[in-house]
């Protein structure tokens, strides 16, 4: 009856925004099960876009980004209006991929801009303001292969879509690196000898205009991920991962003295953490693997994290150490009295597996376990965690986290320090 009594009210809801008259009392089983008729400006932009499929054209999507619908609303002159973007490809043309910006009027939509290019598909699409004039350029990325990803950016200012750049690209973002209120792009891009460089654009003269490149350590193939973030001192940088045969590469680049510059390359075995703001304080912090010691030559070699934040000169600051146990989907903030002559063993029984802490007297002894963290899965889980007096710290389904503790932590200050990892949803980057 709830279900029922919501379906009405979510279908007379439906009515009161289309418009129409309905009595859910007196409908048909028929009218109650059929669609909202489209408002009449939608029903005229639907009417053009089914004209250019009959022509041939066929609906593409964006592959990475956050926008990845085929035809997307979206405010482009801040009018409060919204504009809709519609992505289509008509194969036997010279230029395929077209993009077409249609304008709200009076009773519909009105074609307004037409872009082509010759790429078979679209890789991504943004909207950013890069001059501050209201006005949101088109930032669009292309491939025409596996290897070839070019970005354009639009200018819609005029009455005809104005190309401002054109430029091989691997990543790139938009933000505000010297506090001026404009947005600055920038492009990770490589060479024919796979050399990445981080160009910096900046809206000048009408134009936007290339202001300087720095070389990154890198291999443009090897990037993987482009972002930005906050220095200590809350200057906006930029901070670019990768890989190379040494490990893990987080380079980060910012302004200085008004020069858009490197300020620090961080080069630490391989990790799957990237660059984040770990402690909510605005800043963001970058993570380095450090091997724990082992009492056991031969046994497994367990990393910490350390987490640095940066200032403006590219000197840094610990902030915290944490453990990630990725297999077992749990972290720990490593408290900063246990010192650094920690051991780290894993141990496993039917149902359970384990993490064990444990001091090293001189560096290479097993000085006792003062503390382990165990991940129950089995059909006992219960049972086994009040029999071994366990410390519960979480339950979920079919799993439930537990602790045994020593002297050197208390029960509420490991719940503090105790989280579950959570996978980060991404739709992939421009």
């Amino acid at each position: 009856m709830k279900v029922f009594k919501m379906l009405i009210a979510v279908l007379t809801l439906l009515a009161v925004l289309t418009g129409c008259s309905f009595s859910p009392f007196a409908a048909s089983g028929e009218e109650l099960y059929r669609l909202p008729k489209l408002p009449t400006e939608y029903e005229s932009l639907e009417a053009q876009l089914d004209d250019l499929i009959k022509d041939g054209a066929e609906h593409v999507s964006p592959t990475s980004g956050s926008n990845l619908q085929s035809v997307q609303m979206v405010d482009l002159d801040s009018d409060g209006v919204e504009e809709a973007v519609a992505f289509l490809r008509k194969n036997d043309d010279e230029k395929p991929m077209k993009i077409y910006i249609f304008r709200a009027q009076e009773g519909g939509y009105a074609l307004a801009y037409l872009m082509e290019g010759t790429s078979t598909s679209i890789y991504s699409i943004s909207y950013v303001d890069l001059n501050g004039d209201g006005i949101k350029e088109l930032l669009t990325g292309l491939r025409s292969s596996l290897d070839v990803q070019t970005l354009t950016v639009f200018s819609l200012a005029g009455s005809e879509p104005r190309t401002v750049l054109t430029t091989g690209y691997s990543r790139y973002l938009a933000c505000d690196l010297n506090g001026s209120g404009a947005q600055d792009l920038i492009v990770i891009r490589g060479d024919e000898e796979n050399v990445a460089y981080a160009d910096r654009y900046a809206w000048q003269d009408d134009e936007l205009i290339l202001q300087s490149s720095e070389n990154c350590a890198i291999p443009v193939t090897e990037v993987t991920r482009l972002m930005s973030g906050a220095l200590s001192g809350g200057e906006n940088a930029v901070f670019l991962n990768g890989e190379a045969e040494e490990g893990s590469i987080t380079e980060i680049f910012a302004m200085q003295k008004e020069k858009f510059l490197r300020i620090h390359t961080l080069l630490a075995p391989q990790s799957e953490l990237y660059p984040s703001d770990i402690n909510n304080d605005g800043i963001t912090e970058v993570p380095e693997s450090v091997a724990f010691p082992r009492s056991d030559e031969q046994g497994e070699i367990f990393c910490k994290t350390v987490w640095h934040s940066y200032d403006a000169s590219g000197k840094d600051s610990v902030v915290s150490c944490s453990f990630y146990n990725a297999a077992d989907g749990w972290s720990l903030t490593l408290l900063e009295y246990w010192g650094d002559d920690i051991g780290v063993v894993r141990s496993s029984a039917s149902g359970y597996n384990a993490i064990s802490f444990c001091t090293l007297g001189d560096g290479t002894e097993d000085d006792g376990t003062f503390l382990t963290i165990a991940r129950f899965t089995g059909n006992e889980r219960n049972y086994q965690v009040m029999q071994g007096d366990w410390i519960p710290l979480s339950q979920q389904v079919d799993t439930i986290y537990a602790a045994k503790i020593g002297g050197k932590i208390d029960a509420t200050t490991l719940q503090e320090n105790f989280s579950l990892i959570t996978a980060e949803w991404t739709t992939g980057e421009n």
